[in-house]
């Protein structure tokens, strides 16, 4: 005899499980439902990545092309055209700088390949230290050498305001 009840028309691994979830869910208004959705969709925003540092920012590498460019912007699909602005991520794609600053207003990380920069959250760098690429602030190097858990061999070049991780 089929099952009757909550999620009876659906198989899976644990029926049971489904079983008990859409029950306890029957018992929800729709109001405190939204406002279930709405959190784990906040939640889902706050586990992306950081802002890139304004160390970060400052450090890409800034160049005005002298002819137009074969290849586009992957941000806004344009021609680069002569004399535009353009920054370089250090995994070498290459964006117009006014597409490329909103988008590390809010990200650490190249737009198409997702390489990280450094962000502007001391504790994200530290976790993610090993995933940082380009220029980092002398801080952010301190830091994570300054950890007594960090077993790694520092070449003889000592460290001045910047480190480049490439």
């Amino acid at each position: 005899m089929p099952a009757a009840g909550p999620g009876a028309g659906l198989t899976g691994l644990m029926p049971h499980a489904l079983d008990q979830i859409l029950h306890r869910l029957s018992h929800v208004s729709a109001e405190a439902f939204t406002d279930i959705v709405r959190q784990a969709i906040e939640a889902g925003r706050n586990r992306s990545n950081p802002p890139a540092s304004k160390f970060a920012i400052e450090h890409l590498k800034e160049v005005t092309t002298l002819e137009e460019s074969s290849e586009a912007c992957t941000v806004c699909q344009d021609v680069v055209e002569k004399g535009a602005v353009t920054l370089h991520m250090p995994c070498g794609h290459c964006f117009h700088k006014d597409c490329l600053m909103p988008w590390l207003a809010e990200h650490n990380t190249c737009p198409v390949c997702r390489c990280e920069v450094e962000s502007n959250s001391p504790t994200y760098n530290y976790s993610y230290f090993d995933k940082l690429k380009g220029d980092l602030d002398s801080e952010t190097v301190s830091a994570f050498l300054a950890c007594p858990c960090v077993r790694f061999n520092v070449m003889s070049s000592s460290l001045k305001n910047t480190t480049s991780l490439n």
